[in-house]
Protein backbone atom coordinates (compact mmCIF):
# COMPACT_ATOMS: atom_id res chain seq x y z
CA UNK A 1 0.00 0.00 0.00
CA UNK A 2 1.46 3.36 -1.00
CA UNK A 3 1.18 6.41 1.18
CA UNK A 4 0.77 9.65 -0.73
CA UNK A 5 1.86 12.83 1.03
CA UNK A 6 0.45 16.33 0.53
CA UNK A 7 2.60 17.02 -2.53
CA UNK A 8 1.63 13.68 -4.01
CA UNK A 9 -2.08 14.45 -3.57
CA UNK A 10 -1.66 17.79 -5.33
CA UNK A 11 0.21 16.10 -8.21
CA UNK A 12 -2.40 13.34 -8.36
CA UNK A 13 -5.25 15.87 -8.48
CA UNK A 14 -3.45 17.81 -11.23
CA UNK A 15 -2.95 14.61 -13.20
CA UNK A 16 -6.62 13.65 -12.86
CA UNK A 17 -7.72 17.10 -14.09
CA UNK A 18 -5.29 16.92 -17.00
CA UNK A 19 -6.62 13.49 -18.04
CA UNK A 20 -10.22 14.67 -17.63
CA UNK A 21 -9.49 17.68 -19.82
CA UNK A 22 -7.80 15.58 -22.49
CA UNK A 23 -10.77 13.23 -22.84
CA UNK A 24 -13.28 16.06 -22.98
CA UNK A 25 -14.64 15.95 -19.44
CA UNK A 26 -15.50 19.29 -17.94
CA UNK A 27 -15.24 19.76 -14.20
CA UNK A 28 -17.36 22.60 -12.84
CA UNK A 29 -18.87 23.65 -9.58
CA UNK A 30 -22.57 24.40 -9.54
CA UNK A 31 -23.63 27.91 -8.59
CA UNK A 32 -26.66 28.17 -6.29
CA UNK A 33 -29.91 28.92 -8.08
CA UNK A 34 -31.17 32.45 -7.59
CA UNK A 35 -34.53 32.82 -5.89
CA UNK A 36 -37.44 34.36 -7.76
CA UNK A 37 -38.51 37.80 -6.55
CA UNK A 38 -41.39 37.61 -4.06
CA UNK A 39 -43.33 40.25 -6.05
CA UNK A 40 -43.37 41.68 -9.55
CA UNK A 41 -45.14 44.78 -10.84
CA UNK A 42 -47.59 44.10 -13.67
CA UNK A 43 -48.21 46.46 -16.55
CA UNK A 44 -50.45 44.33 -18.79
CA UNK A 45 -50.94 40.75 -19.86
CA UNK A 46 -49.63 41.22 -23.40
CA UNK A 47 -46.93 38.61 -22.98
CA UNK A 48 -45.56 36.02 -20.55
CA UNK A 49 -42.11 35.40 -19.18
CA UNK A 50 -40.43 38.80 -18.99
CA UNK A 51 -40.25 40.10 -15.44
CA UNK A 52 -38.36 43.20 -16.58
CA UNK A 53 -41.52 44.18 -18.45
CA UNK A 54 -43.78 43.28 -15.56
CA UNK A 55 -45.92 40.61 -17.20
CA UNK A 56 -47.25 37.63 -15.25
CA UNK A 57 -44.25 35.35 -15.20
CA UNK A 58 -44.43 31.60 -14.81
CA UNK A 59 -44.62 30.66 -11.16
CA UNK A 60 -46.65 33.69 -10.08
CA UNK A 61 -50.23 34.34 -9.05
CA UNK A 62 -51.08 37.71 -10.58
CA UNK A 63 -53.81 40.10 -9.45
CA UNK A 64 -54.87 43.00 -11.70
CA UNK A 65 -56.80 46.17 -10.86
CA UNK A 66 -59.12 45.97 -13.87
CA UNK A 67 -61.05 43.25 -15.73
CA UNK A 68 -59.37 41.38 -18.59
CA UNK A 69 -56.00 41.24 -16.74
CA UNK A 70 -55.25 44.83 -17.52
CA UNK A 71 -53.53 47.15 -16.94
CA UNK A 72 -51.75 47.12 -13.56
CA UNK A 73 -51.29 44.76 -10.66
CA UNK A 74 -48.96 42.68 -8.53
CA UNK A 75 -47.56 39.20 -9.11
CA UNK A 76 -47.10 37.05 -6.00
CA UNK A 77 -44.55 34.22 -5.97
CA UNK A 78 -45.35 32.88 -2.48
CA UNK A 79 -48.35 32.67 -0.14
CA UNK A 80 -49.48 36.07 1.12
CA UNK A 81 -51.92 36.09 4.01
CA UNK A 82 -52.26 39.89 4.02
CA UNK A 83 -52.16 41.87 0.78
CA UNK A 84 -52.22 45.11 2.82
CA UNK A 85 -48.91 44.24 4.56
CA UNK A 86 -46.14 46.81 4.24
CA UNK A 87 -43.87 44.46 2.26
CA UNK A 88 -46.40 44.18 -0.59
CA UNK A 89 -45.46 46.83 -3.15
CA UNK A 90 -47.97 49.38 -4.31
CA UNK A 91 -49.45 49.03 -7.76
CA UNK A 92 -47.29 50.49 -10.51
CA UNK A 93 -48.72 53.98 -10.00
CA UNK A 94 -47.08 53.84 -6.57
CA UNK A 95 -50.06 54.94 -4.51
CA UNK A 96 -52.74 52.25 -4.72
CA UNK A 97 -52.67 48.89 -2.94
CA UNK A 98 -53.75 45.65 -4.64
CA UNK A 99 -55.59 44.83 -1.39
CA UNK A 100 -59.36 44.93 -2.11
CA UNK A 101 -58.60 46.25 -5.61
CA UNK A 102 -58.23 43.11 -7.76
CA UNK A 103 -60.80 42.62 -10.53
CA UNK A 104 -59.01 39.87 -12.47
CA UNK A 105 -56.44 37.18 -11.69
CA UNK A 106 -54.13 34.74 -13.41
CA UNK A 107 -52.70 31.65 -11.77
CA UNK A 108 -49.57 31.22 -13.85
CA UNK A 109 -48.03 28.73 -11.43
CA UNK A 110 -45.84 25.82 -12.40
CA UNK A 111 -46.84 22.15 -12.28
CA UNK A 112 -45.87 21.04 -8.79
CA UNK A 113 -47.39 19.82 -5.56
CA UNK A 114 -48.77 23.28 -4.68
CA UNK A 115 -49.96 24.82 -7.92
CA UNK A 116 -53.56 25.95 -7.33
CA UNK A 117 -54.37 29.16 -5.44
CA UNK A 118 -57.05 29.78 -2.83
CA UNK A 119 -58.04 33.46 -2.76
CA UNK A 120 -59.64 34.89 0.41
CA UNK A 121 -61.76 37.94 1.11
CA UNK A 122 -60.02 38.79 4.38
CA UNK A 123 -56.42 38.81 5.54
CA UNK A 124 -55.54 35.62 7.37
CA UNK A 125 -57.74 33.47 5.12
CA UNK A 126 -61.37 34.01 6.06
CA UNK A 127 -64.55 35.29 4.46
CA UNK A 128 -65.61 34.44 0.92
CA UNK A 129 -63.01 32.39 -0.93
CA UNK A 130 -62.40 30.94 -4.35
CA UNK A 131 -59.89 28.44 -5.71
CA UNK A 132 -58.12 29.24 -8.98
CA UNK A 133 -56.60 26.24 -10.70
CA UNK A 134 -53.16 26.35 -12.26
CA UNK A 135 -53.22 28.06 -15.66
CA UNK A 136 -56.68 29.61 -15.17
CA UNK A 137 -57.36 33.27 -15.87
CA UNK A 138 -60.29 34.91 -14.09
CA UNK A 139 -60.87 37.88 -16.36
CA UNK A 140 -64.08 39.09 -14.71
CA UNK A 141 -63.94 38.46 -10.96
CA UNK A 142 -67.31 40.20 -10.73
CA UNK A 143 -68.84 37.15 -12.48
CA UNK A 144 -67.84 35.16 -9.38
CA UNK A 145 -68.82 37.85 -6.85
CA UNK A 146 -65.13 38.39 -6.00
CA UNK A 147 -64.26 41.72 -7.66
CA UNK A 148 -62.36 44.03 -5.31
CA UNK A 149 -62.64 41.57 -2.41
CA UNK A 150 -59.35 39.63 -2.16
CA UNK A 151 -57.00 40.38 0.70
CA UNK A 152 -55.05 37.10 0.90
CA UNK A 153 -54.13 33.95 -0.99
CA UNK A 154 -52.32 30.66 -0.43
CA UNK A 155 -50.90 28.08 -2.84
CA UNK A 156 -52.45 24.63 -2.35
CA UNK A 157 -52.19 21.16 -3.85
CA UNK A 158 -55.60 21.19 -5.57
CA UNK A 159 -58.96 22.87 -5.76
Amino acid sequence: MAIIGKRGRVRLASAVLAVAGSVGLVVTTAAPASAAPAYIHLYAVQDVGSSDNGYCDTGYFCAYTKPWLDPYGIGFYNDKWDWAATDVPKIWSGTESINNNAESWWNHGTPSYNNDVQVYQYAGGSGVSMCVQNGVQIQLASSYGMANLPSAHVWRSSC
